[in-house]
């Protein structure tokens, strides 16, 4: 099917490609946050995503695939806030025992 212009539609199905669950594996290598911001300087994209002259390339980008590499890097930002947050909280409890305050 090809459409020139416009498709509008209350609901649309993409065949599944998997999901990005593996981010939570124990095994699963996740960029430090460093890591990421260097690559981002770099190449002013994320990685593992396509850059605007990749989907140009490509003429235009699959739903699908898109969706899924979206949902491996929103899992991915939670993994980086549980880190963030233990840290937090580690810093409060050294504050309140008064470690955060030694010379």
């Amino acid at each position: 099917m090809t459409v020139k212009n416009c498709i509008v539609t209350e609901r649309a199905k993409v065949q599944s490609l998997g999901w990005g669950d593996f981010v939570f594996e124990e095994n699963y290598d996740l960029m430090p946050l460093p890591g990421i911001e260097s690559y981002v300087k770099q190449l002013h994209k994320l990685p593992g995503m396509p850059s605007s002259a990749d989907i140009e390339a490509a003429g235009g980008l699959d739903i699908g695939e898109i969706t899924l590499l979206k949902q491996v890097k929103i899992e991915g930002l939670f993994l980086h806030l549980f880190a963030l947050e233990a840290q937090v909280r580690d810093m409060e409890k050294n504050w309140r025992s008064g470690k955060g305050c030694q010379k």
